[in-house]
């Protein structure tokens, strides 16, 4: 906001603070040579492909994208959206008198901000099911700590803010409006 004092123009910060002052911003954390994704993180990803006890098999590849950032030592490592690399761990079809069927699958590499896949270890996760549907959203556990270096891109990490976790708004069209009378 812009206040007119005196003829002079004068820029007001929103805050308390004293009159006269500026608010002065702090300085972001300096950025350490490594960062570690600690093991016990949850990653929280989106499937992009169906996955079937009947279609896929053991060892097949899939990929997902995050549905929220991965943060090390408050430093985004991973931003929402960046692809995620998994492998189905169990395929299971279910027959006649055999019980159900079972999916299992597991994270393996993760896209990083500067450009690095890195290779994880998350616990595989079971499911009675015979489908996993495109946009599922599924939850991982990293059983490893992940360790990054930052040393030949230090721009890509940033400090985490709110923006990162904050979800654009959609907004649903109604329907048309009616044509105007015709006279």
């Amino acid at each position: 906001m812009t206040v007119l004092f005196g003829g002079t123009l004068a820029a007001q910060e929103p805050g308390w603070h004293k009159f006269g002052e500026g608010r002065t911003q702090k300085a972001p954390p300096p950025l350490p040579e490594n960062l570690t994704l600690a093991a016990g993180t949850w990653i929280t990803i989106r499937v992009d492909e169906p996955l079937s006890s009947d279609h896929n098999q053991t060892e097949d590849f899939f990929t997902a994208t995050l549905v929220q950032p991965s943060v090390a030592n408050g430093f985004v490592v991973a931003r929402r959206g960046q692809i995620v690399g998994g492998r189905v761990t169990e395929a299971v079809k279910a027959g006649r008198g055999k019980g159900a069927s079972r999916l299992g699958l597991e994270i393996t590499e993760i896209s990083l901000v500067d450009g690095q896949q890195l290779p994880v270890k998350t616990q595989s996760i079971s499911r009675n099911a015979k489908v996993v549907s495109p946009e599922m959203v599924l939850t991982f556990r990293l059983e490893a700590p992940l360790n990054i270096s930052t040393e030949r891109s230090a721009g890509a990490f940033q400090p985490v803010t709110r923006e990162d976790y904050e979800q654009p708004t959609l907004y649903r069209r109604g329907p048309p409006a009616p044509p105007p009378p015709t006279w």
